[in-house]
């Protein structure tokens, strides 16, 4: 393989795995800008997704695709409930809610770990063993599925949330949640809508990195404490940022896996992150509409 097969063979990993990131830190972008909230339980519905995954494929036998749609189904389902019994009794408490999403975060992992042990499994996806070739380039289609897909999912969010009724509603309630309840918008519904949304997302994002890797009760951490460096990077609040901090996270991974050393592979977007922070404190799409 030449330089530049090489090279963008390491854009493409970097890509499918930023964009992933960008599908978790999509979710707690909107639980952040619409309910004034930070969960840090979102990593653990990224985790239940990769598992009901997993389970659908190996027990109930669905293929790949269907055990995904399931994940999130389920996980969705799950993220309604959490909202409507953990999350609603104490809105409007910052540090209850943190406090809440804490413990939530203990719990279900260990759940997890009570329920299916703490070895690491490996997920049979049809599209890990195969490779697209183009000339000296080849392209995992793990990787290729998990752009693609995060691509849809992206894409079936914008419209949902530019083309609904409860989008438009979830974006007023974002910009001004009283001149929302003056107009007659449940406030409670698109909380909910929120909630269930995110959890999805989550579990998509966990379902997809499942396939490409392995799935494992505690494998939510890092990728939560990434999502929470790629809104930062992106502007906290800010979706499209989200998305293009996810990427720039992705691609400082594996470039510098590929060029400097894979030792430090977690470390690279905590440098972004730094790097970040003392040019521009408020993230790098701060200033456009959210």
């Amino acid at each position: 393989m030449n330089e530049l097969a090489f090279f963008v063979q390491q854009i493409i990993n970097g890509l499918s795995i930023g964009i992933i990131y960008a599908l978790m830190a999509v979710g707690l972008t909107l639980i952040f800008s619409i309910m004034d909230v930070l969960n840090f339980a979102h990593g653990e519905l990224f985790m239940l997704g990769a598992y009901f995954c997993y389970w659908s494929m190996h027990l109930i036998g669905l293929p790949f695709i269907l055990s995904l749609v399931m994940g999130i189904l389920v996980v969705a389902c799950i993220s309604t409930v959490i909202e409507r019994l953990v999350f609603r009794p104490i809105r409007g408490n910052l540090v209850a809610s943190i406090m809440a999403s804490l413990g939530l975060m203990f719990v279900l992992q260990t759940t997890a770990s009570l329920a299916w042990g703490t070895i690491s499994r490996s997920m049979h996806s049809p599209f890990k063993a195969s490779v697209l070739r183009l000339g000296t380039l080849f392209i995992p289609y793990d990787r290729l599925f998990a752009i693609l897909a995060s691509l849809s999912l992206f894409f079936g969010l914008w419209w949902f949330i530019q083309k609904t009724r409860m989008g438009k509603a979830m974006r007023a309630t974002s910009i001004n949640r009283e001149a929302a309840l003056i107009k007659g918008i449940d406030i409670d519904k698109v909380y909910m809508v929120t909630f269930t949304l995110a959890g999805a997302l989550a579990a998509s994002a966990g379902g997809i990195l499942g396939s490409i890797y392995s799935v494992a009760p505690d494998m939510g951490l890092l990728p939560l404490l990434k999502s929470i460096a790629v809104i930062i990077v992106g502007g906290l609040g800010n979706i499209p940022g989200a998305v293009v901090g996810g990427c720039i996270i992705g691609l400082s991974e594996a470039l510098g896996a590929a060029y400097f050393s894979a030792n430090y592979r977690d470390i690279y977007c905590f440098v972004i992150l730094v790097a970040v922070l003392l040019v521009r404190p408020q993230g790098l799409l701060s200033g456009w509409k959210r």
